[in-house]
This record gives C-alpha cells, sequence and structure tokens, in this order.
C-alpha cells in the first residue's frame, strides 16, 4: 500500500525517497539511500550518523520530501525522520511497522492507518503475482500457492 502510494505521488515533491525493509538492514545502508535520495550524499565525506542527521534535518527543513520508511522500529526512525521539523511544509513521512505502539506515540492515533486483512483470493492474487509476475500455469503449482497462502494467513 505505502509502494503504491508513494508509486502515485512522488512526483509532486521537491525530493522522495523509499527506504525498503530498514529493519532488515543496516542503519548506515538506509541513512546512506536517504541522503543519496534527496541529494545531500556529496557533503558527509565519511559516514557520520550524527552529521548526517544534521544535514537531514538542516538541509530538507525548507523542502517539500515524501519518503516511506518501510518495517521501521524507533532506533531507526529517530535517524532517519527523528522529527516532523526536519522536513518542510506539506511533506509526507510515511512509516511501515508492525509496531502500532510505536506509530501511536510518535504520529498520535489518529494519523495511524491499519490495513486490512486481503480476502483468501486478494491475498492469493497478490502472491502470484509477486511471486511469477504472470499467472502459474500448472494446478499443481496453484495448490502449492494456495498453501503458502493458507499458512501465512
Amino acid at each position: 500500500l505505502a509502494e503504491a502510494v508513494f508509486g502515485m505521488i512522488h512526483h509532486q515533491f521537491e525530493a522522495s525517497s523509499f527506504l525498503r525493509d530498514v529493519k532488515g538492514r543496516d542503519l548506515n545502508d538506509s541513512q546512506d539511500q536517504l541522503l543519496r535520495d534527496m541529494k545531500l550524499k556529496s557533503e558527509i565525506p565519511r559516514w557520520d550518523e550524527l552529521k548526517a542527521i544534521n544535514i537531514t534535518s538542516r538541509r530538507l527543513s525548507k523542502k517539500r520530501v515524501i519518503i516511506v520508511v518501510d518495517d521501521v522500529d524507533e532506533k531507526r526512525l529517530e535517524t532517519l525522520a527523528g522529527h516532523r521539523d526536519w522536513f518542510g511544509p506539506g511533506s509526507r513521512i510515511i512509516l511501515t511497522t508492525e509496531d502500532k505502539g510505536l506509530l501511536e506515540k510518535r504520529c498520535g492515533e489518529k494519523n495511524v492507518y491499519k490495513a486490512k486483512k486481503l480476502s483468501a483470493y486478494d491475498a492469493l492474487r497478490l502472491f502470484i503475482r509477486q511471486a511469477f509476475d504472470e499467472p502459474p500455469c500448472g494446478e499443481d503449482l496453484l495448490d502449492i500457492c494456495n498453501g503458502f497462502v493458507r499458512y501465512v494467513d
């Protein structure tokens, strides 16, 4: 959902970044990607977390940006998009996480959208599209896909 929204509106902003699977990546890599996407990387000759935070907050505070931070935890959120005033008016920061408490604490309950569960049919269609880019041809493969979808349900 976050990726779809980002894809539809990122061109309306001065700068954009989609930080995928942040919790599963090295924090330095995520911060490095954010700085590159925001065209700020050349300002930091050697990776330095505090300098990167300072530059991010100072240089982006007047820019209208959109940033998606996917699968974020508290430490990474603090480093990558710590405060609303780091970003200019009209900016959008979209966070995805399994930690509902983190979102409510940082964003307020009214700003948290809980995605609804997909129907079995839609979940199967999504799984097949992501796994194969097209429907599988054999009935046996379809049965295996159905098994995966039921397992994660």
